[in-house]
């Protein structure tokens, strides 16, 4: 009995001070919808940055050949060379069973043009193995393969952002295009999808990938490589000792 005259009490007071009482539940309404909108900010914010860390490879380990230094906190490469050789990569999978995969790749920037549309963007010459470790999917089309390598194929995947400012909206899938200053001519066979930028703020998607043995037969130094890419390495001191011992 009590509670009900209660309750009856406090909508006769509630029922007598109208705007106190829509201001009151205005405010709880307020703090609970800044609430839940923080805790969400927070947590796209935490999605974002674990998507991008793995957009670029979870447990990756890049090796580079050349002299680094730290530069406004970040270490930078001073200058390349061409030390590494794709043994390098075999000799990482067969004396580190931890490594999943081991890559090595080639890069460079270059002039890439179709029909009337030009563009400069990141070549990147490297195996198969290297879809797996960066974490490249497909939006269309295909991947190169190992025999494609090997035979030094001319075929290359674009990145959205390559492909857009080459193509814009025509389809790219079997289009001929053509890289570097003498033209070579690549036969366009997939598109990835959407990676973002990473945490230095550079574009991703702005790549062209072509497979290492064409790449490394248009070098000047057409058996070494720039850097080796291992992913799901959790034995960084073993990876250290073959690299001693094979340099």
């Amino acid at each position: 009995m009590k509670l009900s005259r209660n309750a009856a009490l406090s909508l006769e007071i509630l029922a007598a001070h109208k705007l106190r009482t829509a201001l009151s539940v205005l405010g709880i309404v307020v703090g609970v919808a800044a609430v839940v909108v923080i805790v969400s900010v927070g947590k796209g914010a935490e999605k974002r940055i674990l998507d991008q860390i793995r957009d670029m490879g979870t447990n990756l380990l890049t090796v580079t050949a050349g002299q680094t230094s730290l530069v406004a906190g970040r270490q930078r490469q001073m200058t390349i060379v061409v030390t590494l050789l794709p043994a390098d990569a075999e000799a990482i999978t067969k004396e580190c069973p931890s490594v999943a995969y081991a890559a090595p790749a080639t890069s460079s920037k270059l002039a890439v043009r179709w029909e009337d549309q030009n563009a400069s963007t990141n070549v990147l010459g490297m195996t198969p193995e290297g879809f797996a470790v960066r974490n490249f999917a497909l939006a269309a089309g295909r991947f190169f393969e190992t025999d494609e390598s090997h035979a030094s194929r001319r075929v290359a995947v674009l990145g959205p952002t390559a492909a857009e400012n080459l193509f814009g909206k025509a389809d790219p899938i079997g289009q001929t295009i053509r890289i570097g200053r003498r033209g070579v001519p690549f036969e366009t066979i997939g598109v990835t999808r959407p990676k973002g930028v990473d945490t230095n703020g550079l574009d991703q998607d702005d790549i062209i990938l072509v497979p290492l043995g064409t790449a490394r037969g248009k070098a000047r130094s057409p058996r070494r490589a720039e850097r080796l890419v291992s992913g799901n390495v959790n034995q960084g001191a073993k990876v250290r000792l073959v690299f001693i011992a094979g340099h």
